[in-house]
This record gives C-alpha cells, structure tokens and sequence, in this order.
C-alpha cells in the first residue's frame, strides 16, 4: 500500500504498521541504541545488535538498552526466536555481497509471520543533496532495495512513503553525526568541510534551535512465509 508523503515521525510509522507490546523485537544496525530503547518502552522485548565495535561500545556505557555485537549476515540469535526484525537506516549499510545472506538470516530468526521492516532514506531532496559529496550512497540504497524486493520467503505486506525532520544545532554537529555513524567518513568530512557548511545554510530551513532538513522515506514490510 503506498501512502501520501507526509511528515511523520519514525516511531510511530514503526508502532502503526508492526505490533511491538509483548513481541520480541530486533533493531539490527541499531547504533547508538536509540530505537532499542523506544521499542521497549513500548512494551517490546527489544535487542539490537550492532557490528561497529567503537559505536556498540559507546551505545552501552550510555544505556542500559540490550545490545549485542554482530552483524547482518550472522545475527547471534536462534532460529525464530522474533516476531519482528527492523533495518532503520541500516541495510544499505550492508555489503553488497552480503544482502542475501542477510536477508537470509532474517528469515531464520523470525517466527512464522513474523514481519521485516525495513526503513530506508530515499536518495533524494536537500539532505541528501548536501551529504552527497561526503557519501553518495544512491547506487548502495538502490542495491539494497533490489536485494528486499527479490529475498526468498517473505511476501509483501506494504509500502509507504513518508517526510522526516532532522534538526542539526550547526554543521560540526552534523559532521559528528556522520563520522559516528561511519568512521571512514572522516577524511571525506575534513576535505569537504568548508562546502559541507556551505551548504548547510543554503540548505536547511532556520530554526530556533539550528536548521531543519526534510528527509524523504520508503518503508518496506514483508512477512516470513510459513
């Protein structure tokens, strides 16, 4: 089903579309823990697990959210043990040769009608145009969504399209938010600064509290057959 693009916040797209109280949810590529947490205050037994050693590390001493280390293409979980798994942000993150075989674990750690949801930005819009000479990640999200919509075992339960808001105090806030999420960014952040800040104005809409960035999104559901 594809729905209007309208300004929605992360979360509740996630608690409309997957029931979340009382089912064992996993965030993988969770990050800083963020979603983790949100899941289980929503009543989830929620885990996220993370392969980025220096990023699981900080995400732990900062809370008290369940995060393992591991990665897509071998999450460390029994099989079916989940009534949902969540890309946010993540799959595209994934190497291209290791998609399917992601995609395959997934398979084996939901339950029977278990749901995948998948969120993913679109390579589109001012956001994305300002980060793109950091990272241009068009042709790894384009991979990654041919990877979704040709995985074995799963059928379609949806699509929707909607807007996000990220406010960023400046661009060195900005920039640490790259860099966190990928190290290897660095070089590129230091080499592209002074456009990167160029940009940022140009860009992104004043706000009190610094700028706002409109982020368009596809989130892809699918459920595990049998």
């Amino acid at each position: 089903m594809l729905r209007a693009m309208q300004l929605r916040d992360h979360f509740e797209v996630l608690r409309e579309h997957v029931p979340v109280a009382g089912r064992v949810v996993v965030d993988i590529g969770c990050g800083d823990g963020g979603l983790v947490r949100q899941l289980a205050g929503a009543g989830a037994t929620a885990l996220g697990v993370e392969p980025k050693p220096a990023l699981l590390a900080a995400a732990q001493r900062a809370n008290g959210a369940a995060l393992v280390a591991g990665v897509g293409e071998a999450l460390p979980l029994a099989d079916g043990v989940a009534d949902a798994a969540v890309y946010f942000f993540s799959l595209h993150h994934v190497p291209g040769e290791a998609l399917a075989a992601a995609l395959a674990e997934v398979l084996r750690v939901l339950a029977p009608g278990g749901l995948l949801y998948v969120a993913e930005p679109l390579a589109e819009g001012a956001f994305h145009e300002m980060v793109r000479p950091i990272e241009d990640e068009t042709e790894v999200r384009a991979r990654a969504y041919a990877a979704l919509t040709a995985a074995a075992g799963f059928e379609d339960a949806g699509e929707v399209l909607y807007r996000a808001v990220s406010v960023f105090r400046d661009v060195d806030q900005l920039c640490q938010r790259m860099v966190t999420v990928d190290p290897r960014r660095q070089a590129a952040v230091d080499a592209n600064y002074a456009a990167l800040a160029v940009a940022f104005d140009r860009l992104g809409e004043p706000v009190d509290d610094g700028r706002r960035f409109v982020q368009p999104m596809r989130v892809n559901l699918l459920r595990r057959v049998g």
